[in-house]
């Protein structure tokens, strides 16, 4: 895990809403669109979507559990990065 990640997970200790995290990774949507946006990254990423089920994941899930944000980040990358590399796609 890089500084960026590292920085975006140092004040989230606890359960995080999907949305929440979901509006960081795409500023410009509301939470409802940024949340099936993030829900449709990670089922299209088999290996990110099998890790996260191994870490109890549920799509109906409105919270992610720590481990659960932590996988996220290590397939998509943080928030900020993401917005790096994805900026056409926002």
């Amino acid at each position: 895990m890089n500084n960026t990640e590292e920085d975006f997970l140092k004040n989230r200790s606890g359960f995080i809403k999907l949305s929440e995290l979901a509006v960081s990774y795409f500023p410009g949507s509301r939470p409802d669109v940024a949340s099936r946006k993030l829900r449709k990254r990670i089922k299209e990423s088999k290996s990110l979507y099998k890790e996260l089920l191994e870490a109890d994941y549920d799509e109906k899930n409105i919270e992610l559990a720590p481990e659960q944000t932590r996988i996220i980040i290590k397939f998509l990358g943080s928030p900020e990065s993401f917005k790096r590399k994805h900026s056409r796609d926002l």
